[in-house]
């Protein structure tokens, strides 16, 4: 069963307010525990704001995500070189 924010909010909030197990709020909300941990986990770092619809979606550019990976692959190679940007029939500058 898929959670709206709303409610994913209302179950981290039961959790550390009214102190319910996360496996029985989990088991009466038909959802995995697991999922449920993150949320809280969500919570506790960045608040109420992590639920928040309109903060959540970010657009980025196909450039500005070509030049990342190209950076984590310029870092990587550097301790593993191998040649593979010609996998991606990608030139960088």
């Amino acid at each position: 069963m898929k959670l709206t924010l709303e409610e994913k909010l209302e179950c981290v909030k039961l959790h550390l307010n009214e102190g319910i197990p996360i496996h029985e709020i989990a088991r009466t909300k038909g959802i995995d525990s697991g999922h449920l941990k993150y949320c809280v986990g969500l919570y506790q770092k960045w608040g109420e704001k992590a639920f928040k619809k309109e903060e959540q979606r970010r657009d980025y550019s196909r450039e500005l995500k070509l030049n990342a990976i190209y950076r984590v692959f310029n870092e990587f190679y550097k301790v593993f070189p191998i040649k593979i940007y010609s996998f991606f029939n990608v030139t960088f500058s």
